[in-house]
């Protein structure tokens, strides 16, 4: 049997969700990311995100704070249901500590303020990413390991993530 490297990161193209009802923040954040390579679906609707996230795979999800009305919070919580493992992203253009907390609650995995330099946009989407690609790479090694045991005289092909 050939032992071959196993992948860190999958070669498929990275989506990122990118939410917020401020259309000029939606448009800047969402050429930024696609100039960084990133496949972006963007929307002003948090509904219309949230139905996304029910019938597409999101690599990242990026969502804006917005008003009063928190819909940003059924988004985040939409999110989690539909993909525990992948990381959500609040954008706010106020800090709010009580509003950092319930986000982290919500299942979100960073609360950020608005405007993003963009070293720190890069950074932070890189880091999240990498993340879950690390886990994923963990979760699927794991399995591959387990799989072996239990199996020792058959060849199993390594996992791709």
């Amino acid at each position: 049997m050939t032992q071959q490297p196993i992948p860190l990161l999958s070669s498929h193209q990275v989506k990122i969700l990118l939410v917020d009802e401020e259309a000029g923040d939606l448009q800047h954040y969402r050429f930024l990311l696609e100039a960084l390579g990133y496949e972006v679906r963007p929307s002003v609707s948090y509904s219309q995100g949230s139905r996304w996230l029910e019938r597409e795979k999101y690599d990242l999800a990026i969502v804006g704070q917005g008003g009063d009305r928190f819909e940003w919070r059924s988004l985040v919580e939409c999110a989690a249901k539909a993909d525990r493992g992948m990381p959500v992203l609040v954008l706010t253009p106020h800090y709010d500590l009580v509003c950092h907390f319930e986000a982290m609650q919500l299942g979100a995995a960073g609360y950020l303020q608005k405007p993003l330099p963009v070293p720190q946009l890069v950074e932070v989407v890189e880091v999240h990413l990498f993340c879950r690609a690390s886990a994923s790479y963990l979760y699927g090694a794991a399995d591959w390991f387990l799989q072996t045991c239990r199996n020792p005289d058959r060849e199993l092909e390594r996992p791709t993530v």
